[in-house]
């Protein structure tokens, strides 16, 4: 051993084995201690366990959390456009209203009704009417865009 310090590994009668030793001072000793490698390593493994117990259950977590958001913003949006597709077709109703309670809604209803009055302007059949409800359509879309911006700045405020 000539006066080191250190760490064994070892097998004896087919179990494996951990031993430590060291010199004593003022003497021409060495002191050593030994031990299962299962026993020693026991505490390592269970920190290791549970460190990938938690690590899975977070991401797990997250994964649900991730789908259950954007399903609630996803969904809001389907529906909209479901039914805004369903008046361009001609097959909706003119009366829908769009929920109003969410925070950007503004923003939204001017999107989504653009759609609609954009839909409107390429369903009609006469030239002189396309270009005087695009004129007219140019002109309301930079009023909501307008008051949509506007929005959105005194709910971020």
């Amino acid at each position: 051993l000539s006066g080191d310090t250190g760490i064994e590994e070892y097998v004896f009668q087919g179990v494996e084995k951990i031993a430590g030793y060291a010199p004593l001072k003022n003497v021409d000793w060495h002191i050593g201690a030994t031990q299962d490698a299962n026993e020693f390593l026991a505490p390592v493994k269970a920190i290791r366990n549970l460190i990938i117990l938690v690590t899975v259950l977070a991401v797990a977590a997250t994964v649900v959390l991730v789908i259950l958001a954007s399903t609630a913003i996803v969904k809001p949006i389907n529906q909209a456009v479901a039914g805004l597709k369903d008046i361009a077709e001609g097959e909706g109703d003119l009366t829908m209203r769009l929920d109003g309670q969410r925070e950007g809604s503004g923003l939204t209803y001017g999107i989504y009704s653009s759609c609609f009055l954009t839909s409107t302007i390429f369903s009609a059949r006469d030239k002189s009417f396309r270009i005087l409800f695009s004129s007219l359509a140019a002109a309301w879309l930079r009023v909501e865009r307008s008051r949509s911006i506007a929005l959105l700045k005194s709910v971020r405020e």
